[in-house]
């Protein structure tokens, strides 16, 4: 049943504490509260009051960038009036401050789309948190490892097997060991020529098919023999398995996987699909979940709640008249709230929310240009150019809001260690 009146907060909210007496620009901290990423609806004539001993209320946004000496939790609580003071709704949270960790090494893998692929945020975390280890199967650069494909939904993890729709790296024919796999040999192909470097392909390394892998190409299954390649099957039964990826990629296995889905799942949802999209976008994620932690339930999961998308201008402007702003905030928004009915307050089942869509700026966090207002005119206006995908500030506030969260798990982990 779709919610109609929504306060996207999480129980808890984890906040990295900024150190005493920082004074380099990189190493301070804030943490900002949009209130138009939270509500719906949302108003600019109501009054947003926050009741919170610490931070700023600056009318747009709660805002945190002091150091505090004490307080490590807090109560925050959001109450909202209209214009004639009537109280409309409100929400309470739990502020906890987490310390940097030091002298710890965490193994993380990110999964999701174009937004984990081009490694932003994961690289603002890389750069904030000491001691992380990426990993993953994809990078862009020497550092970051990660699982993002651009325009990829959940079911193109969980079914994409050959060449025209690209391939993941977590489908494997049944009864067939990780190692044994080499993957669809028309991608794998494409992907290692040096001349191939496209957005599908980029960042992937295969290597050489050895002698005894198993492969598939045009949708049939083969086995390199030294002589002739050998065909198993011609219709193979593909299954998702996170074990077999981490054999099959010789690939270290995470403590902590972040979860960043839902731009693709709902991106042009039409209002009247909106409930059974939503549902199928939940349902996938419990999916991954209990995929993931078939291979270890101590793994850390970590589900962020996706962010909005810019203004209506760029989403007409590159998309013609296929979607909307308000339709996609609709979508995420109601998204997000299910993400928190069905995975809030489920820390002892090692999954973790993070108030990802709270945090970015929804005015200065896309990138932006400026155009003639119209043929006849000269006058140029400001206008964000892209309706999905933040600049560089609207990405590392997205990588505040889930390095929190990290934070969290991993002096969790030191207790436990020590205990």
């Amino acid at each position: 049943m779709i919610n109609k009146n929504i306060i996207l907060l999480p129980d808890t909210i984890y906040i990295k504490k900024m150190k005493k007496n920082q004074n380099i620009i990189t190493m301070s901290e804030e943490y900002n509260i949009y209130f138009k990423n939270i509500l719906l609806p949302y108003d600019e004539k109501w009054d947003i009051q926050v009741k919170c001993k610490y931070g700023q209320n600056l009318g747009d946004c709660w805002r945190l960038s002091d150091y505090l000496e004490d307080d490590n939790e807090f109560d925050f609580e959001l109450v909202i009036y209209n214009e004639y003071g009537e109280k409309l709704n409100s929400k309470k949270s739990r502020i906890v401050m987490v310390d940097r960790s030091e002298n710890i090494r965490t193994k993380i893998m990110f999964i999701g789309d174009s937004m984990t692929y081009s490694q932003k945020y994961i690289e603002h975390i890389f750069e904030s948190l000491r001691g992380i280890e990426t990993i993953g199967m994809r990078s862009l650069n020497a550092n970051i490892k990660q699982e993002g494909r651009g325009g990829w939904a959940y079911e193109q993890y969980f079914n994409s097997w050959y060449e025209e729709f690209g391939l993941s790296p977590f489908l494997f024919p049944k009864n067939i060991r990780g190692s044994e796999y080499y993957g669809n040999k028309d991608f794998t192909d494409n992907a290692n020529y040096k001349d191939a470097v496209t957005y599908q392909y980029y960042g992937h390394n295969y290597g050489e098919l050895k002698e005894g892998q198993y492969y598939t190409s045009d949708r049939k299954l083969y086995r390199k023999n030294k002589d002739k390649d050998e065909l198993i099957s011609v219709n193979p039964i593909f299954e998702f398995d996170f074990g077999k990826y981490l054999e099959r990629f010789e690939l270290e296995k995470p403590e902590i996987v972040s979860l960043l889905m839902g731009a693709n799942d709902l991106q042009i949802t039409p209002y009247e699909e909106s409930e059974e999209r939503i549902k199928k976008y939940i349902n996938n994620t419990k999916k991954m979940i209990n995929e993931i932690h078939k291979t270890d339930k101590n793994i850390k999961i970590i589900i962020n709640m996706p962010v909005l998308g810019a203004e209506q201008y760029c989403w007409g402007a590159q998309l013609g008249c296929q979607g909307s702003e308000k339709m996609y905030r609709f979508n995420i928004m109601h998204a997000c709230d299910e993400i928190l009915k069905s995975f809030d307050n489920r820390q002892k089942e090692n999954i973790y929310v993070s108030a990802m869509i709270a945090c970015i700026d929804p005015i200065n966090g896309f990138p932006y240009t400026y155009v003639k207002a119209n043929k006849y005119t000269e006058e140029m206006v400001k206008k964000q150019s892209n309706w999905v995908h933040p600049n560089l500030s609207g990405y590392c506030q997205m990588g505040d809001a889930l390095a929190g969260v990290i934070e969290f798990i991993r002096k969790n982990n030191e207790t436990e260690r020590k205990l």
